[in-house]
């Protein structure tokens, strides 16, 4: 049986249920219901089945409230920045200067003329919509050819 999980006492047990009864935004609240319920005594399992989640799910929030005590609480997805993206602020550099001047083959730049440069400097697919985004981002708007 694995060791029985302790709450670290970043709040008292009497702050934890007031800020449980009195947080409005449902899941900080039911993230300090399960830290209270545990600190009370309760076992990691018995608050789990008690309040409808998944015992890992319990055990990961009163893991995050003991190592980052109340701010570690609530919906964190706002905190998820995601995947950095490909055009970083060097390669806008490199697509701005490439830009004002002449494309390597032909007279004006075009949005596949872009792509092929992108690809060449990022050494991966890239599609011609994102290649027209791009230029436009970096100040250089490419117009569609008319047909």
């Amino acid at each position: 049986m694995p060791p029985r999980l302790t709450v670290e006492p970043h709040l008292t047990l009497k702050e934890l249920k007031k800020r449980y009864r009195t947080t409005t935004e449902p899941t900080l609240r039911s993230h300090y219901h399960m830290v209270w319920l545990v600190a009370d005594g309760r076992t990691v399992t018995e608050t789990a089945d008690l309040l409808g989640f998944a015992r890992q799910w319990v055990a990961r929030v009163i893991h995050r409230y003991n190592k980052l005590g109340p701010d570690g609480l609530g919906d964190q997805r706002h905190k998820n920045t995601g995947h950095p993206g490909i055009l970083t602020d060097e390669i806008r550099a490199e697509l701005a200067a490439a830009l004002a001047g002449p494309p390597p083959e032909g007279a004006r730049w075009s949005g596949p003329a872009v792509t092929r440069w992108l690809e060449a400097r990022l050494s991966r697919k890239i599609y011609v919509q994102r290649a027209y985004e791009w230029a436009a981002q970096v100040g250089h708007p490419i117009q569609r050819a008319r047909d």
